[in-house]
């Protein structure tokens, strides 16, 4: 972990933004620095949650600690002769914050690897701003207040002191599917139109949407990350247009050096088309992969009535399906090791 670094760092070391001030100015010049060092190859990048320098406030760190479980690198930390600023010390409503943000991350921990991933092997971000996703859209070249990971998830932090909404951009060029209450799939919904909105997110509330036709895989998370490795494998799949979404999932024993190099690796592909769910394993030498279960799929976004589904062929009555088009597909026990679909089958409309 180095805040000196070079072109050619990342390859080998973490970078941290050095000693920040703890007040509402630099929580929101984070984002730059975070995005800014994405783009010079070292991604593996963050600030100093809550702030270095200074005494921080019970609000401040609150959002802070939402911002900074999405820094690729997160990191609550500060400097002697401060007062403490661990997440419990500011009392139970800080603390609830700080865990509901770093259990999303924790919940898309198998996302992020894959980003990571993809950036050694290919090249790219893994925080990115939207004009790297939405590069026709002249709206997106001045924003640095909002940011994507990969091409499917859009964060929107609130950096004002007392606000409890903001102003989101959202792209017209994708459907957006709010997020923010990531645990209850019942409180998702389609944003009606692209363009400017203003989203309510009292202090509790960490704006998150999901672009359409891009998918995400998660985990049930746990208290650390061995824990969460125990957990359940997901996919959400919100739709685009063309009622499609696809992603790609990288795991290996998340301790080993060269896992990728020397094979010992999972990489899959999963997607949404015509109604048919298919996971395909595109390269596996990992030992662990037949441990590795998917238990639940999410769809957002599917407005046909859905009459009965098949997995692998066999019919199941393991689903709910909402007003709003969401999907639930649960109680599956399908082997990350293995190529797998499922079938929606809807009711045709006379």
């Amino acid at each position: 972990l180095s805040r000196s670094t070079f072109v050619g760092s990342g390859t080998w070391v973490a970078h941290w933004l050095g000693d920040n001030f703890s007040n509402w100015s630099n929580l929101r010049k984070s984002i730059i620095g975070m995005l800014q060092f994405n783009q010079f190859g070292i991604p593996f990048v963050g600030a100093d949650i809550c702030g270095f320098i200074g005494d921080t406030e019970p609000d401040l760190c609150a959002r802070w600690q939402q911002l900074g479980a999405f820094y690729p690198f997160s990191r609550n930390h500060n400097a002697l002769g401060t007062i403490e600023q661990d997440p419990g010390v500011f009392g139970p409503e800080v603390a609830k914050i700080t865990k509901d943000a770093l259990m999303i991350r924790y919940s898309l921990l198998p996302f992020l690897y894959t980003l990571f991933y993809q950036h050694y092997t290919q090249g790219g971000t893994v925080a990115r701003p939207l004009w790297h996703e939405f590069p026709r859209d002249s709206e997106t070249r001045t924003i640095d207040d909002q940011f994507m990971w990969g091409k499917a998830l859009m964060i929107s932090p609130v950096l004002e002191k007392d606000a409890t909404n903001r102003s989101i951009y959202l792209s017209p060029e994708s459907r957006w599917y709010s997020v923010s209450e990531f645990f209850t799939i019942e409180n998702f919904y389609e944003e009606p139109s692209g363009g400017w909105i203003t989203y309510e997110a009292p202090m509790e509330v960490l704006p998150l949407h999901l672009r359409g036709g891009a998918a995400v895989p998660f985990q049930q998370p746990g208290l650390n990350t061995v824990e969460s490795r125990k957990g359940g494998m997901g996919i959400m799949l919100p739709l685009d247009g063309n009622n499609e979404s696809e992603g790609d999932l990288y795991y290996d024993d998340g301790e080993s050096i060269g896992s990728q190099e020397n094979g010992d690796c999972l990489i899959s592909h999963f997607q949404m088309i015509q109604g048919e769910i298919s996971y395909n394993v595109m390269f596996n030498h990992w030992e662990g992969s037949d441990e590795l279960m998917f238990t639940v799929i999410t769809v957002l976004g599917f407005r046909d009535e859905i009459e009965s589904i098949t997995v692998n062929g066999v019919g199941s009555r393991n689903f709910y399906q909402d007003d709003k088009g969401m999907v639930t597909i649960y109680m599956l026990q399908l082997p990350a090791s293995e190529n797998w679909t499922i079938k929606l089958n809807t009711i045709q409309k006379p």
